[in-house]
């Protein structure tokens, strides 16, 4: 079951649209006065206010990890988020049970989607090196990736998998790859599931089918092994960050096709590169 994801430029849309309505709804204007003495309205009004300055207030949280090298913090802005909430429905006018839980989870998650997004556009637009031994290096990021192929083999592109103890587990799979040929993959046993922030690195929006850079789709045909090709599947690749908002047992995905991110179970099956620092 996959939770479909706003892109981010309609998030940014919806957002500054909330934010226009805010400013135009006050009582200081005739039309707007007229309009809030409905009940109904007025509570209308006051969510789309809270959700821009609680989206504002997430962007700044992000804002300020960056700038401290640290994880965003986001319990403030739950905090004060969840006491205008609770102020509105006692005001009266809003149902007994707006929403407040799906609410958050959904900004929360769409504002974490744009800032990977920011993130991948600063870290992600450098070149590839294909290190012919079945790896590509990002110089940029410092990271060494996996190369798949259509061999049928442990790296063939069609293999899927999933995120929990099963006769497909992506973590047995990750053992096999990290002991092949004694020695690990490519001579490396350190291999594992890419962040989010990483993998969205290979997106590049100016493709499709898939969205990635050239380097991982480059003479992919039937037989061809990682040393002879470079293949990508279109679908949706696991990562290892989880979907806090939603369910721990969920996880972010990215797809191949369109580079967009969503949120999927962790019993899906899906498809999965590997990634390891190179230094």
């Amino acid at each position: 079951m996959r939770i479909p994801r706003l892109h981010p430029k309609e998030l940014i849309a919806i957002t500054l649209c909330a934010a226009w309505i805010a400013m135009v709804a006050t009582p200081s204007i005739g039309w707007a006065a007229r309009r809030i003495a409905d009940p109904t309205t007025k509570c209308q009004i006051q969510r789309l206010k809270q959700a821009a300055k609680y989206a504002k207030c997430l962007l700044n949280a992000e804002a300020q990890a960056v700038r401290s090298a640290n994880t965003a913090r986001f319990s403030d802005c739950e905090q004060k988020f969840s006491q205008t909430w609770g102020e509105a429905d006692a005001a009266g006018g809003c149902p007994p049970d707006s929403d407040l839980s799906y609410v958050r989870n959904e900004m929360e998650s769409a504002v974490f989607s744009v800032a990977v997004s920011i993130e991948a556009g600063f870290v992600g637009a450098g070149t590839f090196v294909d290190n012919a031994d079945g790896t590509i290096t990002d110089p940029t990021t410092g990271l060494m990736w996996e190369k798949k192929d259509e061999s049928g083999g442990l790296h063939d592109r069609d293999r899927q998998f999933e995120r929990i103890v099963s006769w497909v587990s992506v973590d047995d799979w990750i053992d096999e790859v990290n002991g092949e040929d004694g020695i690990g993959f490519a001579g490396y046993g350190d291999w594992r599931l890419p962040t989010i922030a990483e993998l969205q690195t290979l997106i590049r929006h100016d493709a499709a089918h898939p969205a990635t850079a050239n380097e991982f789709d480059d003479s992919c045909f039937d037989g061809c092994t990682v040393l002879t090709c470079s293949c990508t599947s279109s679908g949706d690749h696991y990562t290892s960050t989880g979907y806090a908002f939603f369910d721990p047992d969920y996880s972010w995905v990215i797809n191949f096709f369109d580079g967009q991110s969503s949120a999927d179970a962790n019993w899906t099956m899906n498809f999965v590169r590997l990634v390891r620092e190179a230094n």
